[in-house]
């Protein structure tokens, strides 16, 4: 989503069944005082990926539900470059 200084990315691959999205969801609970805003996002589409996206943007309060996703995108995305205390799980 940005550019921020402190932005990191970790992948976690598989087959599928093995446990990839508990791990993903056991280090947000475990990290949970490390981010403020925690989000689970559908990855199986590009289309599932922009919905739970703009979700996310309206849940903050960042856009209403009449704007298009990519517009709720980027309002998520300007917000997400100023501040470092956010987990988005792409799932």
């Amino acid at each position: 989503l940005g550019s921020a200084a402190s932005e990191s990315v970790e992948v976690l691959t598989g087959l599928g069944g093995v446990g990839k999205t508990q791990i993903a969801l056991q280090y947000a609970k475990q990290n949970s005082e490390n981010y403020k805003i925690r989000w689970l996002i559908r990855a199986e589409t590009l289309a599932s990926v922009q919905i739970d996206l703009g979700r996310l943007a309206v849940t903050l309060g960042l856009a209403g539900e009449e704007l298009a996703d990519r517009a709720k995108i980027e309002r998520l995305a300007q917000h997400f470059n100023s501040r470092s205390d956010w987990l988005l799980i792409f799932d």
